[in-house]
Order: structure tokens, then C-alpha cells, then sequence
């Protein structure tokens, strides 16, 4: 998966809270909800507080995050913000409740 994948890295004051790569991932950002992936044009952008959600072979994971900023280049995205929640895999519950169940 390393060749079709983004390195996303996810850093707050009290360190690294994320080092994963992934396929894609969605975020909050200061325009709007933002989907990457690898090869998208390197970017900075605002980060609002809101899910960090990225898929992998195993499926999809979340992350909470809190304002910040991205810096993303062709295969690597370094996210900085104030805070950041726990990783989770999102339930079937929780996917049907938000209309992202099947994908």
C-alpha cells in the first residue's frame, strides 16, 4: 500500500498523536470539509475543529481534532492543532447513524 498511500502525521504541544498512512483521509478545514489524497497538490490550509477520518486495508479510523493547521505535499500530510482525541474504528452503528455505512 506504500506506493498508493499519504503519510499523515498528526502533531500536538505534547507530541506526535498520529502516524499513519492511508489511502485518504477527510478534515475540517477553514473552507470546508477537505478529502486528500496521495498526489493532491501540496497545500496549507486552516484546520477546525472536527473528525480527522482516513481509510485503510482494515477499514475506516477517526481521530478528533481541534483548530490547527496542514501542510500537505505530494505523499505526506503534517497536521498541527491544539488537540487531538484518541484514534477509534468507527462502529457499523455509527456509520449508519452518519450515512457513511458501505463505504
Amino acid at each position: 500500500m506504500e506506493q498508493e498511500s499519504i503519510l499523515i502525521e498528526v502533531l500536538t504541544p505534547e507530541g506526535q498523536a498520529l502516524s499513519v498512512r492511508t489511502r485518504a483521509f477527510t478534515l475540517n478545514t477553514a473552507l470546508g470539509r477537505m478529502g486528500v489524497m496521495k498526489g493532491h497538490a501540496p497545500i496549507a490550509a486552516l484546520v477546525e475543529p472536527g473528525p480527522l477520518i482516513w481509510q485503510t486495508a482494515e477499514g475506516e479510523s477517526r481521530m478528533e481534532l481541534g483548530k490547527g493547521l496542514l501542510e500537505l505535499h505530494w505523499d505526506k500530510a503534517t497536521i498541527l492543532v491544539e488537540q487531538a482525541g484518541r484514534p477509534a474504528k468507527e462502529s457499523k452503528e455509527e456509520k449508519l447513524r452518519h450515512g457513511r455505512y458501505g463505504r
